[in-house]
């Protein structure tokens, strides 16, 4: 059903970008072919996010993932991954240090495997990842690690401290990539519970990300969410099937 809903969407939001331009778009010659090219791709990015909306707003059948996958596998997203599975509670014990995982609130063993099915699931669907940005926390590294294989720590992926100016300037940060248009893949921000709502509003479990599309200038729209669950299928699998 959902399927048939995004071809019917994507249909009719082709026939209108293939509308915009006029008819004396093709007289402009050589020079203006590679421009008209990249404005084509970057229609057809917008044209998937719009098909991701319309799929909402019909109702929950968008909430069985595959618009989303299909969006994320054009690429130019930034995807908010809150770390996997830990043992329940929020925050670190008292005293802990960043530098020292031994410290901190880390992945339980099965949040670790659930951080290894996340990045299953990434390939299995062809998912292009440009970079991956993470948490300095142990817990937000090692998802990223076990996920995707490469990581950057990123400051203002961190959840504390809660000074008002110090979450400004954090949310500020991460607004410039959120309404950034990736190259070459989609980008992912590994961070915590606290962060992801301090940025966007989202509240999202262990495990679970939302999907956001660039408008530029800070700007960005919410497309959807993938659950855990969502996230575990493989659609070549017929153990694990989506």
């Amino acid at each position: 059903m959902v399927g048939s809903k995004l071809v019917v969407a994507v249909d009719i939001l082709k026939a209108m970008a293939e509308g915009v331009g006029g008819a004396g778009a093709a007289d402009r010659g050589q020079a203006v072919r590679q421009d008209r090219a990249h404005a084509l791709a970057m229609r057809w990015r917008a044209v998937l996010a719009c098909a991701v909306l319309i799929l909402a707003a019909a109702g929950p059948a968008v909430a069985d993932d595959e618009a989303l996958w299909t969006l994320l596998r054009a690429g130019g997203q930034v995807i908010m991954l809150r770390h996997a599975g830990t043992i329940g509670t929020v925050g670190d014990p008292p005293g802990f240090r960043v530098e020292d995982c031994s410290t901190q609130r880390n992945l339980t063993e099965a949040g670790r495997e659930q951080a290894r099915k996340i990045g299953e699931a990434f390939r299995a669907r062809e998912i292009p990842i440009a970079r991956v940005l993470s948490s300095p926390w142990c817990r937000c590294l090692d998802t990223a690690r076990l996920a995707f294989g490469r990581v950057e720590p990123w400051w203002p992926l961190i959840g504390e401290p809660r000074a008002p100016d110090q979450i400004s300037s954090r949310v500020r940060q991460i607004h410039e990539v959120l309404g950034t248009t990736p190259v070459g893949g989609n980008v992912v921000l590994v961070t915590h519970f606290v962060t992801v709502q301090d940025a966007t509003g989202e509240r999202i479990a262990e495990g679970e990300l939302v999907v956001f599309t660039p408008r530029g200038d800070g700007q960005f729209t919410s497309v959807g969410r993938l659950a855990p669950g969502g996230l575990l299928c493989d659609p070549r699998s017929r153990l694990r099937p989506c």
